[in-house]
């Protein structure tokens, strides 16, 4: 039986930490929320599913999805509006993005260490805007960062970068076009500051 049962409805709160609960199965106990005036950390759950946060549409803060094994993000397909950093990292089961393609600003973006992630199709293509709240290390906008099955780039945000921002894409074995990054439509009207291509294809056919 799901843990976390509620027939409360709130329609906005300060912040969302949901961490280390090892057999809670849902979050429909906050199937109210919509509005998150700070952060959101979801994290080391390792049977949740994100159907409790589907009315969520805006987070002003950082939002955190760490060690799931959740297969989907498509509950996630009302938020609009991350204001500090967006951050994936270790949700092992994901293949894409899905489900983050109405988002059209956010502060930041790091998506690292997600093993079966392919590619950022049907999400985060909307982004127009990254203001740089949350930035890694305070330096890095967008970090790409070691998912070990991620062969493309293609509908990753790039419109959104400005001259300030930093862009970070590392150690990511499979993302074989790495090499031609510089040259191809990802960059379309990017004018980021600092751009890190490192490492990435190293298990690619030579």
């Amino acid at each position: 039986e799901p843990l976390f049962r509620s027939h409360m409805i709130l329609i906005n709160v300060k912040s969302i930490e949901v961490k280390n609960n090892q057999k809670l199965g849902d979050l429909d106990g906050l199937a109210g929320i919509q509005n998150v005036t700070g952060d959101i950390a979801i994290e080391d759950l390792p049977e949740i599913t994100f159907d409790g946060l589907s009315h969520l549409t805006t987070v002003n803060g950082n939002f955190r999805i760490e060690d799931l094994e959740t297969t989907s993000l498509l509950p996630l397909a009302g938020l609009t509006r991350v204001g500090g950093a967006l951050a994936i990292m270790s949700v092992d089961q994901l293949t894409s993005l899905e489900g983050l393609g109405d988002i059209t600003e956010v502060g930041s973006i790091d998506v690292r260490s997600n093993d079966n992630l392919v590619s950022f199709s049907g999400g985060l293509g909307a982004v127009a805007t990254i203001t740089g709240q949350g930035a890694f290390s305070g330096k890095y906008y967008v970090v790409v960062y070691s998912n070990e099955a991620l062969t493309t780039t293609d509908s990753f945000p790039m419109n959104g970068i400005t001259v300030d921002d930093h862009v970070l894409i590392r150690s990511n074995p499979v993302l074989c076009g790495s090499a031609n990054l510089l040259m191809n439509s990802f960059w379309s009207g990017v004018g980021a500051d600092t751009i890190v291509i490192r490492s990435n294809g190293n298990s690619c056919p030579s």
